[in-house]
């Protein structure tokens, strides 16, 4: 009896032993069974089900430890190397970034794969065949267990002598072990799998693509062809733009107004950023609007059409845009239309991008360019299409960027910028004439000039010998870059140097017509886009208009600037209400700043940009019927305004001076109107009379010279008579010594006295002044006390230091 206490306590404390290292086995089957969860190989987890059914049966037997712990290695190699099938295929399946339905598939190719199901399958039912072995030494009460510890210890043996040689043919079958043979799978599973991928992939891409080219899209990128003139940026110009557009480039704003006149390069600029960006990959769409063109000159086509080139330009937006493009309806415009359109390909697909990289923004900025936003037909839908736009650059500030070039009327950009207090705070505004100082443009206007010039061989050879050209052409160029490229190519198109003088000579003729059609469409189209002749000009409107325009065109031949609005209204009735806005829609081909406070707007000076636009003006067949200024009719408007303001005004003024300077300028150039003869007859008939006109009293120092007062005459004489001539000539000869006035029966001629000779009146004609009328006598004197000092005590005895002009006011 001890004996076999002894021996059932060492069985005992084998049998613990035992288990112990069977539960070790258990743990690396779940571990196998966890894998091939993950990847659950064809046949191998039915075949670790079958193990983990033999070693359940070998935990019912009774043996020693050293049998079953080689049982357990020959378990643990079998289930280490079905672990290594499924983490081969996992991993296959995790490189290639499979999706489940992609991985399932891949498994099934395996199951079928040459030498694959039949190892699998013959290791499956051999792992049987071994269970089914080991379940009958397990069978039966403990008790008969027991009493068989002999015979399951044999059983257990030949179980594990089975088992190796499973594992063994598992592990190498004729040549090809299984990791090869697993391998070799794979990799055909792999190359069919990249094949059909590849296959998959061109097909949704073309899938793709038909849907992208499907967007109704116009051809208004920078690189179209009817885009081809502005881009002819030269290198090295324009340094102050490019430095203001780096600095906003490198800022986190993310939107640029670039704001200047008709004619300053703005396309140019875009055309250039454009070209820049896109080659560092950073474009994304470019939109530049053209007047007319029916898919470029609308809003209808905008928003589709920068969601079709970001599609292009961008791989990380194509699918997005694609998929957003397939669901949308596509219409004829209009604001709601702009609304589906901008939610469906821009707003959506920018959205679901950032989310697809985890809600990060894109890595990578894009910008879009919009330029001539001025040039969009239909005003009424331009505020709702940029508002749209930049609310996408609100949303996406650090990856969408937008530039935005336009004239400073229509006013879309500084509205916008009122309206929305955000967008104003996320935006830089660049107005060109501040960020340029003009010997700056003077200088790239002349390297545009002197480049295109020597493009040719008699351009270049003429520079050669003439370097005074290309300055000429700068001055002549006002700082306006239209008017310099289309100079210079009116030149460079002639046929050989002495026509190119020829042109040359053209061009700075004052009133020429010829080589400028571009700047005659440029004109035409401010101010139709400014006054549309239907809609907004109603005969009153229309009649300010003419009076304005004709105060730019035929008042600034000499002092630029000097008109305002305050003028304007004080001398034709056009209060600086009406007037104001008036110019104000003209900024694009005016030099008038509009910016500072009320009275500032009022006394700005107003000028032409360039002095073609005056010229434009007064051609009927350059400008049309609408905007024409008939020159002749309105120098005599302009004439009457200014003698009427001196007959019932004539004191000294500083902001009335040039009037004073530029009345008989009017009168020589303007048609005979009633207006204008019944006022000169009024004006100078008060000459005899004891109360004349306070025209005669305006400032001392205004003066007629000897051509000026010549051409006075002669209209006078031609139009009105003989009388008034003499009458006129008389208060010339007297306001001006020097001067001498020849009457003959056709013409009438003023001279003036060589210098030294005498030419001040004698005592007889002052005493005869005086006897004749004693209050121009008075005012005769005192205009000599101002001008003639020196003179004054001979004639008219000691001098009288009385105030000059005592007189003027007398009631």
């Amino acid at each position: 009896m001890p004996t076999a206490r002894l021996t059932s306590t060492k069985q005992d404390a084998l049998g613990l032993s035992a288990s112990d290292v069977l539960d070790n086995v258990c743990t690396a089957l779940d571990k196998s069974r966890a894998l091939l969860d993950l990847a659950p190989v064809p046949g191998l987890a039915a075949a670790v089900d079958v193990l983990l059914g033999i070693l359940d049966q070998v935990k019912k037997m009774k043996a020693n430890t050293e049998t079953v712990n080689a049982v357990a290695q020959e378990i643990q190699k079998l289930s280490a190397v079905i672990a290594d099938v499924a983490r081969r295929v996992d991993a296959r399946a995790a490189r290639l970034q499979m999706t489940p339905g992609e991985r399932a598939k891949m498994l099934e190719g395996l199951r079928t794969a040459d030498g694959w199901r039949q190892r699998v399958e013959r290791l499956r039912k051999e792992l049987e065949d071994l269970r089914e072995k080991a379940v009958p030494c397990a069978e039966g009460r403990w008790v008969r267990r027991f009493l068989r510890t002999t015979r399951d210890e044999e059983t257990l043996q030949a179980v594990c002598a089975d088992l190796a040689r499973v594992v063994q043919r598992y592990q190498l079958s004729g040549v090809l072990s299984i990791e090869a043979l697993t391998e070799h799978n794979l990799a055909r599973l792999e190359a069919t799998y990249e094949e059909v991928k590849r296959i998959a992939e061109t097909q949704k891409e073309e899938r793709e693509q038909k849907t992208i080219e499907a967007i109704p899209h116009a051809d208004a990128g920078f690189e179209a062809a009817s885009n081809a003139d502005k881009g002819s940026y030269l290198s090295g110009t324009r340094d102050a733009v490019w430095k203001h557009l780096q600095a906003w480039v490198s800022s986190d704003k993310p939107v640029c107004f670039l704001v200047g006149a008709a004619g300053m390069g703005k396309s140019t600029i875009a055309s250039e950023f454009c070209r820049r960006h896109h080659h560092q990959h950073e474009l994304g769409a470019s939109f530049f609007f053209r007047r007319g063109d029916t898919s470029a000159g609308s809003t209808a086509m905008f928003f589709p059409t920068i969601a079709y080139q970001l599609a292009h330009a961008r791989p990380e937006l194509r699918p997005y845009i694609a998929r957003a493009a397939a669901g949308h309806v596509h219409g004829a415009g209009g604001v709601s239309r702009m609304e589906y359109a901008v939610d469906d390909l821009l707003r959506r697909p920018l959205r679901e991008a950032e989310e697809g990289h985890g809600g990060v923004p894109l890595s990578r900025r894009v910008f879009v360019v919009v330029d001539a936003l001025d040039e969009c037909d239909g005003n009424d839908l331009v505020p709702e299409c940029l508002r749209l736009l930049l609310s996408c650059a609100l949303r996406h500030p650090s990856s969408f960027r937008v530039l935005i070039t336009s004239r400073p009327d229509p006013d879309h950009v500084q509205r916008a910028l009122r309206r929305d207090a955000e967008l104003k705070r996320a935006s830089v505004l660049l107005f060109l004439r501040d960020i340029e100082e003009q010997r700056d443009i003077d200088r790239d206007i002349g390297e545009l000039i002197r480049s295109r010039l020597c493009t040719v061989e008699e351009g270049a050879e003429w520079h050669a010998t003439d370097p005074s050209v290309v300055a000429r052409l700068t001055e002549q160029s006002q700082g306006v870059f239209a008017y310099a490229r289309t100079a210079v190519d009116f030149i460079v198109r002639s046929a050989g140097r002495a026509q190119m003088e020829h042109r040359l000579q053209l061009l700075l003729t004052p009133g020429n017509p010829y080589g400028l059609g571009n700047l005659d469409l440029l004109y035409r189209t401010v101010l139709e886009t400014a006054f549309p002749p239907v809609a907004d000009l109603d005969p009153e409107t229309h009649k300010q208009l003419q009076l304005i325009l004709a105060w730019i065109a035929l008042c600034q031949t000499q002092s630029p600037g000097w008109v305002s609005p305050f003028l304007v209204e004080a001398l034709s009735g056009v209060s600086c209400r009406e007037s104001i806005p008036v110019l104000t829609k003209l900024r694009s081909v005016l030099i008038f700043d509009s910016a500072g406070e009320l009275f500032d707007i009022e006394h700005t000076g107003i000028r032409a940009m360039h002095v073609t636009f005056r010229d434009f003006l007064v051609d009927r067949a350059r400008c049309g019927d609408t905007h024409y200024v008939d020159a002749g009719r309105m120098h005599a408007r302009l004439a009457v305004d200014l003698l009427r303001w001196l007959h019932n005004n004539g004191r000294d003024s500083d902001e009335f001076r040039p009037a004073i300077w530029v009345w008989s300028d009017h009168v020589v150039q303007a048609h005979p109107t009633e207006e204008l003869v019944g006022l000169l007859r009024e004006i100078f008939a008060s000459v005899e009379t004891e109360r004349p006109s306070l025209f005669f009293y305006h400032s001392h120092e205004v003066m007629y010279g000897p051509d000026k007062a010549t051409s006075l005459l002669r209209w006078v004489d031609k139009n009105i008579g003989r009388d008034l001539a003499k009458i006129i000539g008389e208060d010339i000869r007297l306001r001006n010594p020097r001067l001498t006035v020849c009457y003959e029966e056709e013409d009438i001629r003023v001279s003036e006295h060589p210098p030294g000779s005498q030419g001040a009146p004698t005592s007889g004609e002052i005493d005869e002044l005086k006897d004749r009328n004693r209050t121009r006598w008075l005012y005769f004197r005192d205009c000599w006390t101002a001008n003639y000092p020196d003179s004054y005590h001979s004639l008219f005895g000691p001098l009288d230091r009385r105030t000059p002009g005592y007189f003027m006011y007398r009631n």
